[in-house]
């Protein structure tokens, strides 16, 4: 709630105070003033009658003595001073205890208002001090600090801000206090052997090494992950579902999809993955390796939007993870859902969802890595057909060439998941690749790796073959320099 609201709203609350306190006055003269007239009304009849009867018993008795009747008249003088007396006091005692009940009333209410001003004072400074830590924590994140930073810039902040108490003193106390949850497991493993560990900290019983950190692997909530998605973009998915809608070229449109299409609603994912360095040091050298996914189902450019992207796991540590590690347990969490789907609460309705892998892509050394199969530069490297390749002459021969003309004149064959699969099995006995096989891929479960682990646009289309045509263009002294495109995916 804003500052504003607050405001009005007690503008409201002190008007009707000051409506009520004139209506209390109100009553309270109507109360004392038809007190008073029926008191004087009925002195004054008392009174009367008390006139009357002295005359009658005067008439009676037919006494006519003047001390007497001086005597009566100071008795009544006294008897309506007395009279009088009451009444004043009656009248006093009464505005006592009127004005007691005002000022008790009044006293609750200046309470009341004293709380009510308390609490809105107090709603306001945590709503200012709310957003003073999501703008700290948008700091933290554009300035791209770690931990060790981020502490001392807390540090510094709790010396200087005059609410020092509500600084926190670490980021996971700064996350509790926006109440931000991060629901994933974490896994240790050795950096070496692989052998998983219960602590970061752990020492590898097997290889008993130390040279290297340990490395990790976070496991996040695919569950989760598909409700937060699917709830904030309910609308734009049913409106994509329409044909008239969808964009001609995308993958919605696409056979493999069409094939797998039912009449159920259906969530499919587009998985993909990446290695980045994060500390270049050769002492501390660590990457990561996140495995994201996209929802075909959301029409692009919205699709890859940051909020829209699923993440299912991140590796960290020194060295690059094996297949295994990277996807068992991801591909574990995609096989429950593809077996029993997905409910989701939207709009005051349970939804089921229907649960399929549509793609998965990344550059050449993340898809080998995936699809267990050999680098770009080793023999049959290619995910989709059984051409050998040949190596480049000498003096290189480094490097091994897939030629074009050598694809025409003979007619490769192409690889089936069955073939990749029966290469796998046979790897064991071998103790090689076997027609550029290298393992079992946890993909294979999922998915068919020819058909399914498609190429890589950014990387095949922007950033290679756009650049060499810039290059052989007669107009790059137009370009200028190809070193210098920044190439948006």
């Amino acid at each position: 709630m804003e500052k504003g609201n607050f405001t009005s709203q007690a503008d409201r609350f002190i008007t009707y105070q000051r409506e009520l306190k004139r209506q209390q006055n109100c009553r309270y003269r109507e109360r004392i003033s038809g007190k008073s007239s029926s008191t004087l009304k009925n002195i004054s009849l008392n009174a009367q009658s008390m006139n009357n009867g002295d005359v009658q018993h005067d008439d009676e008795t037919g006494i006519d003595e003047n001390n007497s009747k001086e005597d009566e008249l100071d008795e009544n003088n006294s008897k309506e001073d007395d009279v009088e007396e009451d009444i004043n006091n009656s009248i006093n005692n009464d505005n006592i205890q009127t004005n007691d009940d005002i000022y008790s009333l009044l006293f609750e209410e200046s309470s009341y208002q004293s709380d009510f001003n308390m609490n809105l004072s107090s709603d306001y400074e945590n709503i200012h001090q709310h957003q003073f830590l999501t703008q700290l924590m948008d700091f933290i994140h554009t300035a791209k600090l770690n931990k060790r930073t981020t502490a001392s810039l807390l540090s510094l902040l709790r010396t200087a801000k005059p609410f020092t108490k509500d600084i926190p003193k670490s980021i996971n106390s700064l996350w509790a206090q926006l109440d931000v949850k991060f629901a994933f497991k974490t896994f240790y493993f050795c950096s070496f052997c692989f052998k998983q560990l219960d602590q970061f900290r752990d020492i590898c019983t097997v290889c008993n090494s130390k040279e290297k950190a340990n490395s990790e692997f976070c496991l996040f909530s695919l569950t989760e992950e598909l409700e937060r998605v699917v709830k904030s973009t309910i609308d734009i998915i049913n409106w994509y579902k329409v044909p008239e809608n969808q964009f001609v070229a995308d993958v919605i449109r696409g056979e493999w999809y069409q094939r797998s299409n039912t009449i159920e609603p259906c969530l499919s994912l587009m998985i993909s993955t990446d290695g980045k360095p994060m500390i270049k040091s050769k002492r501390t050298k660590t990457s990561i390796w996140p495995v994201m996914s996209f929802l075909v189902e959301i029409p692009p450019p919205i699709r890859e939007d940051l909020n829209n992207m699923l993440l299912l796991g991140l590796w960290h540590g020194p060295v690059t993870p094996p297949s295994s590690l990277l996807l068992d347990k991801i591909v574990d969490n995609i096989k429950l859902l593809i077996t029993t789907g997905i409910n989701i609460y939207i709009n005051n309705k349970m939804m089921h969802f229907m649960v399929n892998v549509q793609l998965c892509t990344g550059d050449f050394p993340a898809r080998a890595k995936c699809n267990q199969l050999v680098n770009h530069n080793g023999f049959y490297a290619c995910s989709r057909c059984l051409i050998v390749g040949s190596r480049c002459p000498q003096p290189c021969a480094n490097h091994t060439l897939y030629k074009w003309i050598d694809f025409i004149r003979k007619p490769q064959q192409q690889r089936t998941q069955r073939h990749i699969n029966i290469c796998a099995r046979q790897i064991s006995a071998v103790k090689k690749n076997v027609f550029g096989v290298v393992g079992v891929s946890p993909l294979s479960s999922v998915l068919s790796i020819p058909d399914q682990s498609t190429l890589d646009y950014l990387h095949l289309v922007l950033e290679i073959h756009f650049r060499q045509v810039v290059y052989e263009s007669d107009e790059k002294r137009l370009f200028g320099a190809t070193s210098e495109f920044i190439l948006y995916h």
